[in-house]
This record gives C-alpha cells, structure tokens and sequence, in this order.
C-alpha cells in the first residue's frame, strides 16, 4: 500500500501499487515539476471547537468552488504537518458583489467560526 497526498484538497488516500501508473517518460515536465499548490488557511479565524465539522467544509466549499477571490497574504507560516513546506495565511476575499465579503468573517458571522484574535 501507499499513502498519496493529494494537494489540491489536502486528503490522504492509500492505493495498492498495482493501482500506480508511472509517469511516462515522454512526459519529462510532469516528472520534474513541483506539486501546483500551496497549503493554505484563512487570517485571524479557527473553529468554534477543536476541528472544522463537515458542514463547516461543505458550507467553506460552497463558498469556494467555482469562484475568484482576492487574496491577500497576511503571513507566511510552516505547514505543521510538513515543516519544508510553506502554509500560506490568507485573507480571501469576495469581490463579485458591489460590497466586498471576507470568508472569514462570512464564516463567523455564520456561527461557524470564530476570530483568533479574540481568544
């Protein structure tokens, strides 16, 4: 078995080898490029409790997908869970309605998080 890391959604799933396929060697970008993401996790908010809960997921997908955002980095951070790589602290915004929505204060206005800065 082998555990792959997929950095889009940040899930961990195990295969079978016999599941892989290599990277053909016609292919020579694919085999040397890094992955095309950076962790990352909204500015100045966390949980109401200990962990996101499902619904806090879907609901922060449901914000996402599909959308553009402005970012802003507030700060730059080490992944907890893989220090040689970069965390990204971000400020998303909203900019498709006439008033700017800022996911993390969308989320705790929802009840669905919390400001950091307040604990």
């Amino acid at each position: 078995m082998v555990s792959i890391y997929f950095c889009d959604f940040g899930d961990l799933a195990l295969f079978a080898m016999k599941d892989l396929r290599p990277v053909p060697a016609s292919v020579p970008l694919a085999r040397s490029l890094p992955p095309q993401a950076i962790k990352g996790r909204l500015f100045d908010v966390c949980p109401l409790y200990q962990d996101w809960t499902v619904e806090d997921c879907i609901r922060f997908q449901e914000l996402c997908v599909e959308q553009q955002f402005v970012g802003i980095c507030k700060e730059v951070s080490k992944d907890p869970l893989n220090p040689n790589e970069p965390l990204l602290i971000l400020d998303l915004i909203d900019t498709s309605t006439d008033e700017d929505i800022y996911l993390n204060k969308q989320l705790v206005a929802e009840g669905r998080a919390r400001l950091a800065s307040n604990t």
